[in-house]
């Protein structure tokens, strides 16, 4: 008799779970109002930095900018483009966004992403990271108990564990003697960092420690819609605060929100111009740059500059801005300048300038270049950096060129070398391609399925130049689900039969602004029946 009522007990449990798991469910879509449909429909684009849109001049000359005009021409019906993109993005970030970045207005998505992956290898996206299908919101219907011993089951039977193809770890932290290697070796190239920081900035003592301090703890955390919602807070509160506002553009861009950021650049610039003050025209310097707009950080930060010479905000946003927009000579003015006013008090990121620094010479001084991809990660010890960077160099530059680097080297840990070349074997062997491409492919494919169940139709895009893995595995995806594929890179082969390259693209590779009009047409053209139907 013990038994039956041990399982009387269990199945009394297992009951009284579930009702209340449907319980908390139904409740949840009671309390979380659903998201309205706009009047007419609704285009989404999601991506990384081709769609955030690096390179264009402003914000609405990315593609997606471009699109809604593109389509106006076309004779389309009125729609909305929203631009999800954001730099950096690989195709598990898009995945685990998606679903909750499609409204019950959006019609079609479109999907361009890839590159980041060959770079960042990143690992299969689970589907237990993914919200159930069925809609945008509201209570749909599932044995959540089920679910959950699914969840814990996964977790127990090795969530902890590495995933995807093994690769070459950074160095946890640089040992000291690299680090002055790296610095060395920086001078050894014609750029002497003294040890002392040299350069300033203009706080904002309007703004208290405390919110500070907590807009920064959610940003770090990645808890980016609460960290946005403090800074909102906070610019209510305190709106003379240029940090506030500052904060509000930072965050609104992190959470796709895009036109909130303008308004709140809107309106640190009244306040530069209401209350002018060194906080503020930093604030704002660094505003116009995170909300897309170099073009507008470079004359700030160049404004700054003539006010304050040792502003290294404003000299950090011009070297950033120049990145973007390829004006080499503002960046080799910038880059050189935002290291000496550093000094040696912030290796981390001194590695990261330099890396950016190494770009402009890998056509020119292909040797210099890989002297200061070394010296990168001598200060930094960052596997993951250096991988990004020798993807870029491995068509331009020679292994050779490294290796007489690492030969010419003194005084580095044997570790250090040992990591720099085996990155380097990793780059020139690409032996995780097959790997990352799987990745990408099962991606590609679940973001079809949230696209399905919430009746929304994919497309997917291709890069505007030649990343052949990437491409294969995109038409792949299209041909095999039968989602339209826009052929971006065939359109562009074409264009650059006859017009520069620099029309097209702007120094760091991605699309100037004739580039994203290009990609807009070939979209709209893609999309307008989807559109009608």
């Amino acid at each position: 008799m013990r038994w039956r009522k041990v399982l009387l007990a269990t199945l009394t449990f297992v009951i009284a779970l579930e009702v209340a798991l449907q319980v908390g469910a139904l409740a949840m879509a009671w309390l979380v109002p659903a998201r309205a449909a706009a009047d007419g429909a609704a285009v989404l684009c999601v991506g990384d930095s081709f769609t955030f849109g690096i390179g264009a001049r402003t914000p609405g000359a990315s593609y997606p900018g471009q699109l809604k005009a593109a389509l106006n021409r076309l004779g389309g019906p009125e729609v909305e483009v929203t631009n999800a993109g954001f730099p950096g993005h690989h195709s598990g970030d898009v995945l685990r966004k998606l679903a909750g970045q499609i409204t019950a207005s959006t019609k079609v998505v479109c999907v361009l992403v890839g590159t980041n992956d060959s770079w960042r290898h990143p690992p299969p996206v689970d589907a237990a990271e993914l919200p159930p299908g069925g809609g945008n919101s509201g209570f749909a219907w599932q044995w959540r108990t089920l679910r959950l011993v699914q969840l814990l089951l996964h977790f127990e039977s090795g969530s902890w564990q590495a995933v995807g193809a093994t690769k070459v770890e950074d160095l946890a932290v640089a040992p000291g003697n690299d680090r002055e290697r790296g610095f060395a070796e920086l001078a050894r190239w014609g750029l002497s960092i003294g040890k002392a920081r040299l350069g300033r900035y203009e706080p904002d003592r309007t703004l208290p420690v405390a919110r500070n301090d907590a807009f920064r703890q959610r940003m770090q955390a990645g808890d980016f819609a609460p960290a946005c919602a403090t800074a909102e807070q906070s610019a209510r509160e305190f709106p003379e605060s240029p940090l506030a506002w500052q904060q509000v553009v930072t965050a609104a861009v992190q959470v796709g929100q895009r036109e909130k950021a303008l308004a709140a650049v809107e309106r640190l610039v009244q306040l530069v111009k209401a209350k002018p003050s060194g906080a503020a025209a930093e604030c704002l310097v660094d505003a116009y740059l995170t909300s897309g707009q170099p073009e507008l950080a470079i004359a700030a930060a160049r404004q700054r500059i003539a006010q304050q010479p040792l502003s290294i905000v404003a000299w950090d946003s011009l070297q950033q801005a120049a990145f973007v927009l390829g004006r080499r000579e503002d960046a080799l003015q910038a880059m050189p300048e935002v290291l000496r006013l550093m000094g040696q008090t912030d290796p981390i990121r001194s590695g990261f300038i330099v890396r950016h620094l190494a770009r402009w010479w890998m056509e020119n001084e292909p040797q210099k270049a890989a002297a200061l991809l070394l010296a990168a990660f001598l200060l930094d010890g960052n596997a993951e950096e250096t991988r990004i960077a020798g993807m870029v160099a491995a068509p331009i530059m020679k292994r050779e060129h490294f290796d007489r680097a690492l030969a010419g080297l003194v005084g580095a840990s044997p570790a250090a070398c040992r990591t720099f070349a085996a990155v380097l074997d990793e780059v020139y062997a690409d032996k995780d391609a097959e790997t990352w491409g799987a990745v990408l492919r099962d991606h590609l494919t679940a973001m079809r399925e949230v696209a399905r169940q919430r009746g929304v139709q994919l497309v997917i895009l291709s890069y505007p130049f030649h990343q052949a893995l990437v491409e294969q595995r995109q038409r792949e995806v299209a041909q095999s689900l039968g989602v339209p594929f826009v052929a971006i890179r065939e359109r562009f082969d074409v264009e650059l039969q006859s017009r520069a390259p620099q029309e097209l693209f702007v120094a760091d590779g991605h699309c100037s602004d004739a580039g994203y009009a290009i990609m807009a047409a070939m979209v709209a053209q893609a999309i307008a029946p989807l559109l009608r139907r």
